[in-house]
């Protein structure tokens, strides 16, 4: 058994509470840290570039972006997280007047999760309570609510429905979501590893198809990775891939504008060269990260790995992504699968695949060939 940083992507052991490499404390969302007694998430100590305000850890000794010296030394930032305590609060209690809380899924810096049942409709329901930072002023509240109509929209057998969503107590923002059986695809890569290319196939096909349903609504995901893509555990059929926490990363991302800029949203190992240039992105940002997350269905690792946030996101910038063969020998270097690979991770999203439906194309394509065919893709 094995956990993941999610700032450099390094397996360590489960019993670890912060990884080695970048500080970072593993209070994040998914993960269960029930009778745990820290009361703190240790972010990484971070500098800050005096020119364009971005944040480095505080091994960094120059801005990427424009080059300039930073401080000589960074503060820790700490920021409270949810008690067990305080998350059990909630236990036997109806909220919105319609949804009695169960039991805690999990809990993390940003979140509680917990099983529902809507009175009302009589289902089961998820409930993920946001902590009080992500609202915390009127602009705050009203992004949430727009994000809330936005997401309660959609529709489509691979994203998690949105059903509802309010401010508990006049602050803490909830919403209610779609409850669904299974595991994340994070959790099932760290217990299985690789998967043939029909299998990584199949989920990148869904989740390209969950994608393009959002991307027609104008919705962005912003921060697609394993740990926000669910497997559906049913039996004697195909299993079905959802996609969690659209508009989430968003939510976030107006909560931390408000009070700084340069913040990073999203993981370093999934984000796209422009989202660290703080250039305006569309849906071809998502469409990168699904590149990543197809990499590493094939190989078990990700296309880009440091022992630093920062050491990733240099790469992320200006390094091509290795090819699958040099890890997969099956796969020939010019195969289809490969190619479709490369074009997602180009850094210029011009370069990519336009469109999710486009995307989805080319991994059908890609998959019907043998893994011992050599072929050019035009």
């Amino acid at each position: 058994m094995s956990r993941r940083c999610v700032l450099c992507n390094r397996i360590l052991p489960l019993g670890a509470t912060h990884c080695p490499f970048d500080g970072c404390a593993f209070h994040y969302e998914g993960e269960n840290r029930v009778g745990a007694t820290t009361q703190v998430d240790v972010i990484p100590e971070v500098k800050r570039c005096e020119s364009c305000g971005r944040q480095y850890p505080d091994e960094a000794n120059f801005c990427m972006i424009d080059g300039l010296r930073l401080p000589m030394s960074a503060e820790p930032r700490l920021r409270a997280r949810v008690s067990h305590a305080d998350a059990q609060r909630l236990l036997g209690k109806t909220i919105g007047g319609k949804y009695t809380i169960q039991s805690i899924i999990g809990q993390g810096g940003m979140a509680v999760v917990y099983q529902a049942f809507d009175n009302l409709i009589e289902r089961p329901v998820v409930i993920k309570v946001m902590q009080a930072w992500l609202a915390s002023d009127e602009r705050a509240n009203e992004r949430f609510k727009r994000e809330c109509q936005l997401t309660a929209q959609l529709n489509h057998p691979n994203v998690i429905r949105v059903y509802d969503g309010g401010l508990l107590n006049n602050h803490e923002p909830f919403l209610v979501m779609e409850y669904v059986p299974g595991e994340s695809l994070r959790r099932a890569l760290d217990r299985h590893g690789p998967v043939p290319l029909k299998t990584a196939a199949n989920i990148v096909i869904q989740v390209s198809r969950g994608l393009g349903e959002a991307h027609a609504a104008g919705i962005i995901h912003r921060d697609l990775k394993p740990d926000n893509i669910l497997i559906e555990a049913v039996k004697h059929s195909n299993q079905r891939i959802k996609i969690l926490d659209f508009g989430i990363a968003y939510l976030v991302a107006g909560a931390q504008r408000l009070t700084q800029t340069g913040k990073l949203i999203g993981t370093p190992a999934y984000i796209s060269p422009e989202q660290l240039k703080d250039r305006a992105i569309d849906a071809r940002a998502d469409l990168y990260a699904l590149g990543v997350i197809l990499f590493e269905l094939l190989t078990g690792r990700v296309p880009f790995e440091g022992e630093t946030a920062e050491s990733i996101l240099t790469k992320q910038l200006f390094e091509a992504p290795p090819p699958i063969s040099a890890s997969r020998p099956e796969y020939a270097p010019d195969s289809q699968v490969e190619l479709v690979i490369l074009k997602a991770l180009a850094k210029d999203p011009n370069d990519r695949y336009q469109t999710a439906l486009e995307f989805e194309q080319a991994v059908e394509q890609a998959a019907k060939e043998p893994t011992h065919k050599r072929k050019t893709m035009s």
